[in-house]
């Protein structure tokens, strides 16, 4: 195995020790959210994993199954889904290989994944919508950490290079372009089609990015410290986490970060990952675990 390639997965996916055994706890935390001419209300939320081990990375399939990777003590990662309505968990993807990073591929007619190969290559990899007849999607595109799809024939990935770098691949071709380095794992698409992704200055500071059509690249706004990822909503407000707390802006920025959501009192307290349903009236929240179960 590359070295590099190595820890930087167990450094994106929470693994901190394979020798130790240990990986990061966390939960999958699910609340109602409305979203009402610039006011935002959030209802109660609720642990929907509550599960020994890593659960993150939550994707909605759809407004009724929540798709997210789930690591237990063997270490394995796989898909797993939650069914809102029926209010129950179940595996999604059942291979040797470990998947992350579920999503909806551009023709809804199945999902992708990152999947960490037996040789430890981690390239983009397909399954129907059942989880079944895997198959590499990309075999010329090797150390994927994360990606967003831009359309059918591309995607963002975000690059096992040293620093991560910011490439543009095309499934026919194979071909990529670096447009960006030492980025952030998170990777969004506006309504607009534009790509958003974060940037980590050389004084630590995080800056929030966009592309543009004529390929150019806007600062847009700093998070706070600690602070990495975010979520789009289908009206274009940009959403954060910090600590126990939800923030927001509008797509232009010009008041900054706002505060609309604390969950702190309800024991959620570290919030790292956040997801929206495609009709916005639910939020998934990433409790990074501070206790053992």
């Amino acid at each position: 195995m590359k070295i590099f390639k190595v820890i930087s997965l167990f450094l994106l996916f929470g693994l901190q020790s394979i020798k130790a055994q240990h990986f990061i706890e966390s939960d999958i935390w699910l609340a109602d959210i409305r979203i009402n001419e610039g006011n935002i209300y959030f209802g109660a939320a609720k642990n929907i994993t509550n599960a020994i081990g890593y659960d993150s990375q939550p994707f909605f399939l759809n407004d009724s199954i929540l798709l997210y990777t789930h690591i237990g003590e063997d270490l394995q990662a796989d898909i797993y889904q939650y069914h809102l309505k029926k209010k129950a968990n179940s595996k999604y993807t059942n291979t040797k290989e470990s998947e992350y990073s579920a999503k909806l591929l551009p023709n809804n007619n199945g999902i992708s994944v990152v999947e960490v190969e037996q040789d430890s290559a981690q390239r983009i990899w397909t399954f129907d919508l059942n989880g079944n007849k895997g198959k590499v999607y990309v075999p010329k595109v090797d150390s994927v950490g994360y990606y967003a799809w831009l359309n059918d024939t591309s995607f963002a990935a975000f690059i096992l290079t040293e620093p991560p770098s910011l490439q543009i691949c095309n499934t026919y071709n194979n071909k990529t372009k670096t447009i960006a380095t030492n980025i952030g794992r998170c990777l969004q698409v506006s309504s607009f089609g534009n790509l958003y992704f974060t940037s980590l200055e050389k004084d630590s500071v995080r800056w929030l990015c966009r592309t543009e059509n004529n390929g150019s690249i806007t600062k847009l706004i700093e998070f706070y410290n600690g602070v990495e990822d975010f979520v789009i909503s289908k009206n274009n407000l940009i959403f954060c986490c910090k600590d126990g707390m939800i923030y927001y802006s509008d797509s232009q920025f010009n008041l900054g970060w706002r505060l609309c959501g604390n969950f702190d009192a309800m024991g959620v307290k570290n919030i790292n990952r956040i997801a929206l349903s495609p009709d916005n009236k639910r939020i998934a929240l990433v409790n990074i675990s501070t206790e053992k179960k």
